[in-house]
């Protein structure tokens, strides 16, 4: 039959008249055990391998049949099994001895090896569709991991919404029921969707379809635009006592409604924690400072004003619950919460002035209901002599 090696022992002369080293380590039994390159292909973690010969002059090994066992990463060619010409794998080794511009060695040609499987698997492996190929959320939460049940809802619900957004840009119709199949039903229990029902209407798939969901984003979004404009165009009013002409509060008020806030809740979209106020004094001067200004000029910043959706659970007992027993709540940030505590504290301040305001007046009134001149008072009040004088006329008049 030959010698199998002869062409791999012709490189090596050829490698080394170039000053080249031999990438195929030698001292290797060869007929025994099998000739360098099952040794070589041998070594590669594999979980099997196994070679064969086509009927050629040359008796050149042609085809190797590897099954690579894959990493987590690769879950969609897991025990596949492909043939793989040597040519190829040569290729692979040489451009990785070129571009790595070292020697090779044996525990190179894993690499070139595993490159070529991948390569030539993903030219004869048929690629789904991209919605039909499972999201990255399902793949890394199969629910054996404790503790992110939250985090996890919250990934899966925003790229299941950034993909439908795609959808529509797309004009792809097929990817967009697809996609609303898998959020309302399980895989399994899903029908052929065949239309969407907008506003108690339904519609059919085709142009009229498209057309129903653009016009129904459209007039969803189109509020939040003109709201953002209105906001863009308005400015807070300047917050200034028009009786004293003077700010609506000074940094001793702003002191005081921070230390009655409550920090011990989720941390805002911003990250700040409150609770370094009490241990860092510049921290807190600082902050103090801006809210006052703010306050006075009556320019609030708008990220300010802005919050995060956060799920909290039902019962206070569980710290992880599951998603439908949970409630959103709408967290802003620690500044904004500082913010309000200030105006709520000036608020009842003015109330309470208000009082004493309307107490002092109601006094007032009654001391000028009390002092009223003598004669004005002996006018108004009857006497018991001018009562028994009109008593008597009236009876003699009816006498």
């Amino acid at each position: 039959m030959g010698d199998f090696n002869f062409h791999i022992k012709d490189l090596g002369k050829r490698l080394n008249k170039e000053g080249l080293k031999e990438s195929i380590p030698e001292g290797v039994v060869t007929h025994t055990r099998g000739n360098q390159l099952d040794q070589i292909f041998s070594n590669v973690e594999t979980v099997s391998w196994e070679t064969s010969q086509l009927s050629q002059t040359d008796h050149k090994l042609i085809q190797v049949k590897l099954k690579i066992k894959y990493q987590e990463s690769d879950l969609k060619l897991s025990d596949r099994e492909r043939t793989i010409r040597i040519s190829d794998v040569r290729k692979q080794c040489w451009k990785t001895f070129i571009e790595e511009g070292r020697e090779m060695t044996e525990e190179d040609l894993n690499q070139p090896i595993q490159k070529c499987f991948e390569d030539k698997i993903g030219k004869q492996f048929k690629r789904r569709n991209w919605y039909q190929q499972p999201p990255e959320w399902a793949i890394k939460c199969n629910g054996t991991a404790a503790g992110n049940v939250i985090q996890d809802t919250k990934t899966k619900w925003k790229d299941a919404m950034r993909d439908l957004e795609q959808c529509l840009e797309r004009n792809d119709v097929r990817g967009f029921f697809y996609l609303v199949k898998r959020l309302t039903k399980s895989q399994k229990q899903a029908q052929s969707i065949k239309g969407l029902t907008i506003k108690d209407e339904r519609t059919e798939i085709g142009d009229h379809t498209k057309e129903q969901v653009l016009k129904y984003y459209r007039e969803l979004f189109r509020d939040n635009r003109e709201q953002k404009e209105r906001d863009r165009n308005k400015k807070d009013t300047v917050m200034i006592d028009e009786q004293d002409k003077e700010n609506l509060c000074d940094e001793a008020d702003v002191e005081k409604s921070i230390q009655e806030c409550n920090f011990n809740k989720a941390i805002g979209p911003d990250g700040f924690d409150g609770k370094m106020l009490n241990k860092s004094k510049t921290i807190s001067k600082t902050v103090t400072k801006k809210i006052n200004q703010w306050l006075n000029e009556g320019h609030i910043p708008q990220y300010i004003k802005e919050g995060r959706l956060i799920l909290l659970s039902k019962e206070q007992k569980e710290s992880y619950p599951e998603v439908n027993n949970t409630r959103p709540i709408k967290k802003q940030q620690s500044t904004q919460q500082m913010r309000k505590k200030v105006g709520y504290q000036k608020l009842v301040i003015t109330k309470m002035d208000l009082k004493k305001t309307k107490a002092h007046t109601q006094t007032q009134l009654e001391c000028w209901s009390t002092q009223r001149t003598p004669k004005r008072a002996n006018r108004e009040r009857p006497t018991y002599q001018w009562t028994y004088r009109r008593r008597m006329t009236q009876s003699g008049k009816t006498n």
